[in-house]
């Protein structure tokens, strides 16, 4: 293939190959060596949401006792492939049960966000929990399934 002594060592290592080859003259000690890569191979993509924002804000009634809470919450694709349509959840305990509302969530590219936000009334005073959850139907398949809620407590 080539009219020189030639040597040629191929590297091949996961999604990641490259060529060397070295070409000498017969008769001397110098040559000239070419280094060639490329990426033979399609890296598989990687599928995360996280829920990144959690806030509350209460609002209590003027004429009862009873509050009303909004809640509000960021979901982001920190992954490095397109996740499709997914379900967010926001949670409140209200009354005694927790009780929440689900919101479709559009198929988000890598780095992308969404924002969600629910009210719940009448929440009755005192210490109670919100939660936001990611992928709530887990309808994708995630690097870590464990960063996909956030929780937070307020007083009402």
């Amino acid at each position: 293939m080539f009219d020189k002594r030639t040597t040629v060592v191929l590297i091949s290592i996961m999604a990641f190959s490259a060529v060397y080859v070295s070409m000498m003259d017969a008769g001397s000690h110098t040559g000239q060596q070419v280094f060639m890569r490329g990426n033979n191979t399609t890296a598989s993509p990687v599928y995360d949401l996280t829920t990144i924002h959690l806030s509350v804000n209460v609002t209590n009634s003027t004429n009862s006792t009873n509050s009303s809470v909004w809640l509000y919450a960021t979901v982001k694709n920190v992954g490095s492939g397109s996740v499709p349509m997914t379900v967010t959840r926001l949670e409140t305990d209200q009354l005694g049960s927790m009780v929440g509302q689900n919101f479709n969530t559009p198929s988000l590219a890598p780095g992308q966000t969404y924002s969600v936000s629910a009210y719940f009334s009448p929440i009755a005073p005192g210490f109670h929990r919100a939660v936001a959850y990611a992928d709530y139907t887990q309808v994708v398949n995630e690097l870590n399934e464990r960063n996909n809620h956030k929780k937070t407590t307020y007083i009402a």
